[in-house]
C-alpha cells in the first residue's frame, strides 16, 4: 500500500477515515426526508442538486448506537455505482496523509465476513484511525433495494 490521503471522522467514540479519493464532498448536515420500508441505518434521503441521494448513518450501520445531529454533523458524499450516497458522521476532525509506514493491514484475528468494508489502519503518533472503504459500506442486496427506492420516487 502507498501514501494515502485521508478524512478523519468521529464516530461517537470511534475516529475513523476514509480515503479522500471517495469522498466526492463533505456538506454540513442538512434535514433528510424519510424514505418507507428501509433499513433503520437509512436515515432517508436529501437533494443534492436535483439528485435524490440516500443517507446512511455509520453509527447505526456499524452498531455503535444512536448519534445527535449536532452543528458539526457532517454528510460525506460518495458514488457507488454511479449512485451517489451520502454517510452521516458526527465531525470531520481533519484531512491528513499517511505515509507507507504509517499504514497496516488490518489484523486477521480482526477480520470477520461482517465487517468487510475494514480497509486498513493508518497510524498517528500514539492514535489508531480505522480506515474503511466507503465503497463496501452496502452489500450488494442494499444497493439494489436502494437503488430501486430512489428509483420509485424519482418517477
Amino acid at each position: 500500500m502507498n501514501e494515502m490521503q485521508a478524512i478523519i471522522f468521529r464516530l461517537n467514540d470511534q475516529i475513523c477515515g476514509a480515503d479522500t479519493s471517495q469522498v466526492k464532498e463533505i456538506k454540513k448536515y442538512t434535514e433528510v426526508s424519510k424514505i418507507p420500508d428501509v433499513p433503520e441505518f437509512i436515515e432517508g434521503a436529501i437533494n443534492l442538486r436535483g439528485r435524490v441521494v440516500p443517507i446512511i448513518n455509520l453509527n447505526s450501520r456499524f452498531g455503535l448506537g444512536k448519534s445527535e445531529i449536532t452543528s458539526k454533523t457532517k454528510i460525506l458524499v460518495t458514488a457507488i455505482e454511479e449512485q451517489l450516497v451520502g454517510f452521516t458522521v458526527n465531525d470531520v476532525m481533519e484531512i491528513t496523509k499517511f505515509t507507507d509506514e504509517e499504514i497496516e493491514d488490518v489484523p486477521d484475528v480482526l477480520r470477520n465476513k461482517t465487517n468487510y468494508y475494514l480497509k486498513c489502519i493508518g497510524k498517528k503518533d500514539d492514535i489508531l484511525v480505522t480506515i474503511i472503504d466507503l465503497s463496501k459500506i452496502l452489500n450488494n442486496n442494499e444497493i439494489d433495494v436502494l437503488s430501486q427506492k430512489i428509483s420509485d420516487i424519482n418517477t
